[in-house]
Parts: structure tokens; C-alpha cells; sequence
């Protein structure tokens, strides 16, 4: 297709290094690191229209955006994408991460970065850190682990912390006073009732 039109309907400015979240939240790269402009990425000749897709008309070959700006095609091509539901996390809020021992690198680079802090000031307190892993589909089955075993070697010569991977549901569970606790989130689980009680785990 030499004589090609190339459209791409896009919002997003920045593309973000998704594998490099995990060196963020190990205080190894910075959240500029992982951040790049999308533009740089696009080669010479392709249409770039910065909004999204409000509507589908394929009877017509034809998609409207969300400044409503009509675009016809010949050939369509969707790229969804991901959506992490945090909410579906019981008492879950991405407002929360970077607080109260609750972290997750996969909310951007600024969550990563944040998590990196909390997980210092965790290490410093000592405690148990629970790594959810939960049953449900999620963008990298293994990522609880480098994040277990990063706080664990970050802890070295600090105070000793206890690492426990949660490999079934993990929602927002209910610890007694006095204890301090690191909780790591990698994607959505279902909701439960109730916060339920946490195991105790030495």
C-alpha cells in the first residue's frame, strides 16, 4: 500500500516504559526514565489526531472522535489497550499508594515513585510485607516476586521484614494495633464483602 493515508487516533502524549516501573519502585530510575513523548515514536507521514474514539461505525467505515471530527477509513485497526480497575479492590484507591504501607508501580511512574518511598519507610519500621498475587488475569504474572525480592534485599542491614506472596484474592485486610504493615498491589481482585481479617504471619 505505497499511496497509503496513515491515521492514528490517540489522546496520549507520553508513552510510558511499563517494564522500567519496576526499576522506579526500586529508587533505580526516576519517573523521567520511563517517560517518553509518543511523538518521537510516530515516522514521517502519518496523520496523528490527539483525541480519542467516541464512536464506531463500521456500516459506514467510520469512526468520530471525541471533538467529534468524523474519519473515514478503509481499514480499521483497535488497539484497546488496558485498563487497571483498582477499584475492584476492596477499599482500594490509587490516592492511597505511597501511604499507610500501600504500594503499586503499575499506576504510572509517580505511583512507582511513590511506592519506592513507602517501602523505604516500611523497611526502616520493620514488619510484614504482603505481595498480592491475585487470581484473576493481569499484565505480568510474575511482577509480585522482583518486588518481594527487592524489599528484601533493600532491607539488608536494616530492620528484618517478613515477605509473604498472597497467591489467591488479596483485598484491604484488617490488622490489630501496633502493627506495621506493607501491602503491594498488582492488579484487580474481586470484591469481597468485607474487609476480612489478615492471617498473622511471622
Amino acid at each position: 500500500m505505497p499511496r497509503a493515508t496513515i491515521v492514528i487516533i490517540d489522546a496520549k502524549k507520553d508513552h510510558h516504559f511499563q517494564p522500567g516501573f519496576t526499576f522506579v519502585g526500586a529508587g533505580l530510575w526516576s519517573p523521567a526514565d520511563v517517560t517518553f513523548r509518543n511523538a518521537d515514536f510516530l515516522p514521517p507521514g502519518i496523520d496523528w489526531i490527539e483525541q480519542n474514539v467516541a464512536e464506531f461505525n463500521p456500516d459506514a467505515n467510520a469512526v468520530t472522535t471525541t471533538g467529534r471530527q468524523r474519519v473515514s477509513y478503509d481499514f480499521l485497526f483497535v488497539a484497546t489497550g488496558l485498563m487497571l480497575d483498582y477499584k475492584r479492590i476492596e477499599g482500594m484507591d490509587t490516592s492511597l499508594i505511597g501511604k499507610n504501607g500501600i504500594t503499586s508501580i503499575y499506576a504510572g511512574p509517580e505511583a512507582a515513585a511513590k511506592s519506592f518511598r513507602e517501602i523505604d519507610t516500611f523497611i526502616d519500621k520493620g514488619g510484614v510485607g504482603l505481595f498480592g498475587r491475585p487470581q484473576t488475569e493481569m499484565k505480568c504474572a510474575a511482577r509480585d516476586r522482583p518486588s518481594s525480592h527487592l524489599s528484601d534485599s533493600k532491607s539488608s542491614g536494616r530492620h528484618k521484614i517478613g515477605a509473604a506472596v498472597a497467591t489467591v484474592g488479596l483485598g484491604l485486610c484488617q490488622f490489630g494495633p501496633g502493627h506495621h504493615t506493607q501491602m503491594n498491589f498488582i492488579g484487580p481482585v474481586e470484591k469481597t464483602q468485607s474487609p476480612p481479617p489478615c492471617p498473622q504471619i511471622r
